[in-house]
């Protein structure tokens, strides 16, 4: 009895803009950007190929019978989505302006790949926890009983991929929380050098 977690490996999206300024490329992140922010680290994962092993057990009585359900095997495949923006004129700025852009870039990415280690060994938990799992069913039958484990186990499944998502959720709130949405790791826009490449064009 196996589950097993699969990688389905990373894929990048961008997000593309054009602007001036850096005041400018921070209004149209916020415009086109995932959710108003700057950049997404999404985790898709799937539960697949569960297959279910039943054991009946013939009760005291003809009309008593118990039914223990367990994963027989399974997958839990996981794929990790990057959405990052794409500066696309960022060339023709000044040399400042890139600067602080690829200083900004590097440390998104900081960001965003601190998500999975938050969410990964979620998975991993509840990996032996499904291979741990054991459910009894019962019936006046053996059909019935049989009936009554495989549904109660469908059951727990469910339950547990519920829990899964709202715990994947709850860290990745908590790691926005404790970074501010990585504003703490460097993720923001030095805006002074707008003003200051202002200033110089003034004379």
């Amino acid at each position: 009895m196996a589950i097993e977690i699969v990688s389905l490996g990373k894929r990048e999206e961008n997000y593309g803009f054009r602007a001036r300024s850096l005041a400018e490329a921070l209004r149209e992140m916020r415009h086109h950007g995932p959710d108003g922010k700057f950049g997404r680290c999404s985790i898709d994962v799937q539960f697949k190929s569960f297959q279910i092993r039943v054991e009946v057990t013939e009760g005291p009585s003809s009309h008593s019978w118990s039914a223990t359900a367990s994963f027989d095997q399974g997958v839990i495949q996981y794929e990790i989505i990057y959405r990052i923006p794409r500066w696309n004129n960022i060339e023709t700025l000044p040399l400042s302006i890139q600067t602080e852009w690829n200083r900004f870039i590097r440390c998104l990415w900081i960001h965003e790949r601190g998500h999975p280690p938050q969410e990964l060994p979620i998975l991993e938990e509840y990996k032996n926890r499904f291979e741990e799992l054991r459910v009894i069913g019962a019936g006046r039958s053996e059909q019935a009983a049989t009936s009554d484990a495989n549904r109660a186990i469908a059951q727990k499944r469910m339950e547990w991929i519920a829990e899964i998502e709202q715990k994947r959720k709850e860290a990745r709130d908590q790691y926005d929380l404790e970074t501010n949405h990585g504003e703490t790791q460097g993720v923001y826009l030095n805006l002074d050098l707008d003003r200051e490449l202002q200033g110089s064009s003034r004379h």
